[in-house]
């Protein structure tokens, strides 16, 4: 009975029809290793794809790919997020014309021949959210997601991320970033034209799409946007120089909070709450010139913001204040 119901019960085979058997080699299937053995790089071993999985969760003590170590306690009571390692292994599946699946070990995977063209990823497992990203393979090694990092979230942590871009230029690919931790999402959706990434109902987020034109755009997420069912929904994403003048407009007021709290603190930083009020001014000046229509006005008071920035960041990266430099 278990014979026929059982359909996952896979034998490992007869060793002698294998073609490690007559061929050892076949065995090695590190590019490097298999060099180093016998001057050789079949092809098949070169078309890789390879990643690792991080869990988001909750709290500062885990890794945060942007502060600094100096930063971090300065920090503590802004950043709400971090990466671990998954408390368990996780099954991954490559989905392209002939579906191969993975467990991870140490949260780590990997696939070897893997054809040139689109695919599709997916991440699951026990209590977390699963996750897909979409992407193109040229050939060679490809590190999936952002450089080889792929993130999921705890079931009951999660929050949906959701955008539409059908009634407006599609959406050809999608980046969510957490303020202090770093990037949750980096691929195409797997969807046409709309996205559901799944993140930390704790983090502060920007997610920046492309549309099918090739034209960025970018929105914030906070933790109050989420509804009663954990869902932030943007029913029409919108790509465009005004998108990415509000978007930066809300993280420089975040920044700007944030100096000035360390200010109040005496704990240095007064130069810095200069330039960037005089950031944020300019990019309100840009917000609505650039939603009037105006790009070349927009543009010019960008591009003043963006001096006062650098200005911000020579005065933190001379005087250190302490130790708590961190690059947003």
């Amino acid at each position: 009975m278990e014979d026929q119901l059982a359909s996952h019960i896979t034998s490992v085979g007869i060793p002698w029809e294998q073609e490690r058997f007559t061929d050892p080699l076949a065995d090695v299937t590190d590019p490097a290793h298999r060099q180093r053995i016998d001057g050789e790089s079949p092809a098949g071993l070169r078309n890789r794809v390879v990643g690792r999985v991080r869990l988001l969760q909750t709290g500062a003590e885990g890794a945060l790919d942007r502060v600094s170590d100096g930063a971090r306690d300065a920090l503590a009571d802004s950043i709400t997020v971090s990466f671990r390692q998954p408390p368990v292994e996780l099954c991954t599946q490559l989905a392209s014309e002939d579906p191969v699946a993975s467990v991870t070990r140490a949260g780590a995977f990997g696939y070897l021949h893997v054809a040139p063209g689109e695919h599709r990823l997916t991440v699951n497992g026990p209590g977390i959210a699963p996750l897909a990203v979409g992407f193109d393979h040229d050939g060679g090694l490809l590190q999936a997601g952002s450089a080889g990092d792929l993130t999921v979230v705890a079931s009951e942590n999660a929050g949906w991320i959701r955008g539409d871009g059908r009634d407006a230029a599609g959406v050809a690919h999608v980046r969510v970033v957490e303020d202090y931790a770093g990037v949750v999402y980096d691929g195409a959706p797997v969807e046409d034209d709309r996205f559901a990434v799944a993140v930390h109902r704790g983090g502060h987020y920007t997610v920046t799409v492309v549309d099918s034109e090739g034209r960025p755009g970018a929105y914030r997420v906070a933790p109050a946007d989420f509804d009663d069912a954990g869902e932030a929904v943007r029913e029409t994403v919108g790509t465009g120089k005004a998108s990415l003048a509000r978007t930066l407009r809300a993280e420089l007021s975040a920044l700007l909070d944030l100096a000035s709290e360390f200010a109040r603190q005496d704990r240095g930083g007064d130069e810095v709450v200069d330039r960037l009020s005089a950031a944020l001014e300019d990019v309100d000046a840009a917000t609505a010139t650039a939603e009037r229509g105006d790009a070349q006005s927009a543009n010019d008071r960008l591009s003043r913001a963006a001096a006062a920035l650098e200005e911000a960041l020579d005065v933190l990266f001379s005087e250190d204040l302490g130790g708590t430099t961190t690059r947003r």
